[in-house]
């Protein structure tokens, strides 16, 4: 069952309770509030004090037609007085009002005995004994009425009283029997609820597990890849150190550019998660956007001649802005936009069978426009968002003619949007596609640009280092790139192919320094840096590697490395990096 489920039938269950609790407590407060009524209910001790008083008139009306007397005619008046007096008191006020809204016949009779005393009002203040015969009779009719009147009133009231507590007793029984209810709901609702917590927690467990495969994909598959593409570069490297290497320079510049593309590739590629976290870091640096796509394009020219396409760059809307050396220096981020123009022209190639493909730049204010243009195969209305989103193509049949992972328009969209542009498409079936990059617009000036011009490269002269090295690596390839440009630098090199050979030969000789690879069979080399060292090998240790992750880094340091070089580098990036320990000793 979903989460959401769950939430809703708690949430439902719990407006139901509380719409029934509601209704409850209402009817206990109703049900209360009559109890209380008939509990201090005085109704019925005002009807019997007005009985009492008829009683006590009839008495002292008797004993005056006995004794005609001015004491026994006094003592009638004041009789008759008090009666009255408790009549007005049981029909005025509240009292008045709940008598007739619970009795209106007793009411009324009471308001018949205030009449008549009002009428005679006259004749019963002088008091005559003719006055107190017929005022005799009038009360045994009212106190004989009345007797009727009391009884049913206390039976009433009796029977309120026991239907009222009856309906109390159920009320409380009700709310007991609910309680009880409620409880059992909330205690099954609460273990659904930890059930459902205890299966998001495994779910969370097992993303951060899968994040963390992911994180372990990435650093191993950077070590494969890495580890040919060092031995190409450190190829190019020692063929320019030999006097051949003259003759073939424009190949090797190629040949340096597309290794050094392909880097630049295998680096994004591995920086995807970091872009999905918006950790990726943004250069700002002076750069010749045209050098920059006609470099790109002299990399899949090759291809593109290959298949017959006709790969062209049009700068004809840069007129007003390129220099006189055709160039157009802006400020951004190089080998972002490199990635870029890599991913969209490859693509191009890649769907396009015959026909042509143009890139095109065009600069308008603070806007910068880069065209990818194909007669490709195109993609349908309903599949243009599906190609951005991470390995996505038009259908599998795509993937199956064309092949690629699918996530060269996923990064170039998230570089886009890291460099603040977008990335759009137009596209019909078998009409091509038109891939639009959307930049600002950044020149510099060309007096700027005097300060901050890289100088053109030029084949310096490395000093040579002196001493004795252990070079701990099990590729072959690169053992042997490795020793070559060691001892091109003046350095004694002994190899080891694993972390047990390294512990071995640290044991029988001593070493200036160590270079340490780190995944290697049967022991690697954090394990086998952390055995030299417990041997007490004080010279340095530095990891030379394809796994450039800030964890393996640390792990390097925690074993006692003193540095760190990442595959494929090359040999002023090795003499940079060992001179550093070679001048401290």
């Amino acid at each position: 069952m979903k989460r959401y489920s769950i939430f809703s039938i708690w949430l439902f269950l719990l407006i139901g309770v509380s719409i029934w609790l509601a209704i409850i407590f209402v009817r206990i407060s109703t049900e209360t509030q009559n109890y209380s009524a008939i509990i201090t209910d005085n109704r019925p001790w005002h009807l019997s004090q007005l009985q009492i008083e008829m009683e006590r008139l009839n008495s002292a009306l008797l004993t005056y037609q006995h004794t005609p007397t001015k004491d026994t005619q006094t003592k009638a008046i004041l009789r008759m007085e008090l009666m009255w007096n408790r009549a007005e008191v049981l029909i005025g006020g509240a009292a008045g009002k709940d008598l007739n809204h619970y009795d209106p016949t007793s009411y009324q009779f009471i308001i018949n005995i205030q009449s008549y005393l009002s009428e005679h009002e006259n004749s019963l203040y002088r008091m005559s004994e003719k006055t107190a015969r017929q005022l005799a009779v009038e009360n045994n009719r009212w106190s004989a009425e009345y007797q009727l009147r009391m009884g049913e009133v206390f039976q009433r009231s009796y029977s309120n009283f026991h239907d009222i507590a009856a309906q109390v007793q159920d009320t409380y029984r009700v709310t007991k029997n609910l309680v009880v209810a409620l409880g059992l709901v909330i205690f099954v609702l609460s273990f659904v609820l930890y059930q459902e917590f205890q299966r998001s927690r495994k779910l969370r467990i097992s993303a951060e597990r899968a994040s963390k495969t992911k994180s372990q994909f990435l650093a191993n598959m950077s070590h494969e890849i890495r580890t040919p593409l060092n031995g190409i570069i450190g190829s190019i490297q020692l063929m320019r150190a030999t006097p051949k290497a003259d003759d073939c320079s424009a190949l090797m510049d190629t040949l340096e550019q597309s290794s050094e593309a392909l880097l630049a590739q295998i680096n994004d590629v591995l920086d995807y998660s970091r872009m999905e976290s918006e950790k990726h870091v943004i250069e700002h640096v002076p750069f010749d956007l045209v050098g920059l796509a006609r470099a790109v394009i002299s990399i899949y020219s090759a291809q593109a001649t290959n298949k017959g396409l006709d790969l062209t760059l049009n700068t004809e809307e840069l007129a007003t802005v390129l220099r006189t050396d055709n160039q157009l220096i802006i400020l951004g981020d190089p080998s972002k936009l490199r990635q870029i123009l890599l991913n969209l022209i490859s693509n191009a190639i890649k769907f396009t069978e015959e026909g042509k493909i143009s890139i095109s730049i065009a600069a308008i204010e603070d806007e910068l426009t880069i065209r990818v243009k194909d007669s490709g195969v195109g993609i349908s209305s309903e599949n243009l968002d599906a190609i951005f989103k991470p390995f996505g193509q038009e259908d599998s049949s795509i993937s199956r003619r064309f092949g690629g992972s699918g996530l060269g328009l996923t990064i170039s969209k998230k570089l886009t949007e890291v460099l603040n542009g977008s990335l759009t498409v137009n596209s019909k079936p078998d009409h091509g596609s038109t891939f639009i990059v959307t930049l600002p617009f950044n020149p510099v000036e060309e007096d700027v640009l005097l300060t901050s011009e890289v100088p053109t490269k030029t084949e310096e002269a490395i000093p040579l280092l002196s001493g004795k090295v252990l070079l701990v690596e099990d590729n072959a390839v690169n053992q042997k790139i490795a020793k070559a440009m060691l001892t091109k630098l003046g350095l004694t090199v002994s190899v080891a192919n694993n972390g047990n050979e390294a512990v071995s030969a640290v044991v029988e000789d001593r070493f200036d320094l160590i270079l340490m690879d780190l995944q290697m069979p049967e022991k690697d080399g954090i394990q086998a840096a952390k055995e030299i060292r417990a041997f007490g090998y004080d010279m340095p240790i530095v990891a030379l590697t394809a796994n450039t992750t800030i964890e393996s880094q640390q792990s390097c340091f925690d074993a006692g490395m003193v540095g760190f070089i990442s595959k494929p580098f090359k040999l002023d990036s090795l003499h940079s990096a060992l001179k550093l320990h070679f001048d401290a000793m």
